[in-house]
This record gives structure tokens, sequence and C-alpha cells, in this order.
């Protein structure tokens, strides 16, 4: 299922996921973690992407508490994976 929404992500009712995809600016991705991080389940995974080159560095330094498996990159966005653990 895909979920839209205008503001956070605490009113919409979900449950947590064995995968959350976001694919917003670095910016809003920092501020979102905490509610990111509440959709995905225990040893679960979360995608990242739409991070511009030059912003990698604060995304990375947010979500540091997390495994990063793999980063995928082209010549101006990245894209990271993480697995959540315990």
């Amino acid at each position: 299922r895909f979920f839209k929404t205008d503001g956070g992500l605490k009113n919409l009712g979900l449950r947590p996921a064995d995968v959350v995809v976001s694919n917003i600016i670095a910016e809003t991705l920092c501020e979102l973690k905490e509610d990111l991080l509440n959709l995905v389940k225990t040893d679960g995974y979360l995608i990242l992407s739409g991070i511009m080159a030059q912003r990698k560095s604060m995304v990375k330094s947010a979500f540091a508490d997390l495994v990063r498996i793999e980063e995928k990159k082209s010549a101006d966005w990245q894209a990271y994976l993480y697995r959540k653990g315990h």
C-alpha cells in the first residue's frame, strides 16, 4: 500500500512494516527520522532516496545509528538502504 501525506506521519494510522521507502529531500528525511523509524519493524529495512549529493553527509549523520547496508548514487542523487536492528 502507498500513502501520501501533506504533514507528519503520525496521524496516518500506519502500522510498522518490513520495508519503508521515503523519496524526499534530505532536510525532510532528517526531520521525519523518528516517524520513519517508528514505521519500520525491528529487523526491517528503510530505503531513503532523493538525496542530493551535497546533502549526503547530513543524512548519513542523522541515520548513523542504523546499519547502512547499501548505497546507490548517480551524478546528482543518492539512495541508502538501512536495516533497523534491535
